[in-house]
């Protein structure tokens, strides 16, 4: 009951982000009822420590049922939800909420040194969340399921020229070339080189319409950023 305790609390630590100013305080930024940066940090690795054990089991028994790993990981999605980056603040958190003498105030209202003390403490607890979920992602039973992608040579050769198009693809000579992209991608997946490659490829370059593979990437990005973007 003790460990199933000071789990809580921890959870909590990471799903609460309530900040008190108080001015009369040596420590004027007070997060979670912690009085400074290392009080939290110490809150923080505590937690850490006596949940350690506590994870680990459920670790071994998510290996074993993808049910369970399934639940964890949508668990740990939504305390990845709970924070963003923002370019002007750095880390913020959903629930953020900042009182002084029981009053709210914004976090765009307060002093530059105050913001930067909040964002230490955020960052505490993004930092923190990461660790946990390493117990998770590094785990073998969770990579033991393999995978391979299912693509024609054609479709092979598509998916290497809209590489090569993106941009992305840089080589050791400052010229980056249409065999060399598909040689490239056919190793990182694990294909075989296609032993038409010439014909294929003046097949696609032929074409005026888009293939079928290529249709239906263009259909699940176009249908992923709709859902992005809500």
């Amino acid at each position: 009951m003790e460990v199933l305790n000071l789990v809580l609390v921890y959870l909590q630590n990471l799903m609460h982000a309530d900040v008190t100013i108080h001015k009369e305080e040596t420590d004027q930024v007070w997060f979670n009822e912690a009085r400074s940066i290392s009080d939290f940090n110490s809150h923080l690795m505590i937690g850490e420590i006596m949940c350690t054990s506590f994870l680990a089991d459920w670790v071994e028994r998510a290996g074993k049922d993808p049910v369970l790993m399934k639940v964890i990981m949508e668990r740990f999605n939504q305390f990845n939800q709970l924070y963003r980056y923002d370019d002007n603040f750095g880390w913020t958190h959903r629930y953020l909420t900042i009182r002084e003498q029981g009053a709210l105030l914004a976090l765009n209202d307060l002093p530059a040194v105050t913001r930067e003390t909040i964002a230490r403490y955020l960052i505490l607890q993004h930092t923190s969340l990461e660790r946990q979920q390493k117990l998770f992602y590094c785990r073998e039973s969770f990579l033991k399921q393999e995978y391979k992608l299912r693509l024609t040579p054609t479709e092979l050769l598509e998916l290497s020229l809209s590489l090569l198009a993106s941009g992305k693809l840089e080589g050791d000579s400052k010229s980056v070339t249409q065999i060399g992209t598909v040689r490239f991608l056919a190793d990182c997946l694990g294909l075989d080189f296609p032993a038409n490659y010439d014909s294929l490829m003046y097949q696609l370059k032929e074409r005026e319409q888009l293939t079928k593979f290529m249709d239906e990437l263009r259909q699940s990005l176009i249908a992923y950023l709709r859902k992005k973007n809500g």
